[in-house]
């Protein structure tokens, strides 16, 4: 019988940690990405600037920055922040 226990335990948190990482993939790909969407970044002096298209992904994306950085004359360490939003905003300085 005790054998059986073991085995048992072993299974269930096999199957427990089999579960977590599934599950924390279907977050990160239903919530956190936000694909397709706008890509946008923000400079230091807090100027906006998004892509005219939605991108699909995040190698899209970031193709699309390398662009609009060297389009815009600006390095990676100007970038602020970047996002992927579901509308351009209205302040937003496009290019594609």
């Amino acid at each position: 019988m005790t054998d059986l226990v073991k085995y048992l335990s072993n299974f269930r948190l096999l199957s427990i940690i089999g579960v977590i990482p599934i599950t924390f993939i279907f977050m990160n790909s239903a919530f956190a990405g936000g694909y397709p969407g706008y890509q946008c970044f923000k400079d230091k002096a807090r100027t906006t600037y998004c892509s005219e298209n939605k991108v699909r992904n995040h190698a899209e994306g970031n193709a699309w920055i390398k662009r609009a950085l060297a389009h815009f004359k600006l390095k990676g360490n100007d970038m602020r922040s970047n996002s992927i939003e579901d509308s351009i905003p209205d302040d937003a300085k496009t290019f594609n």
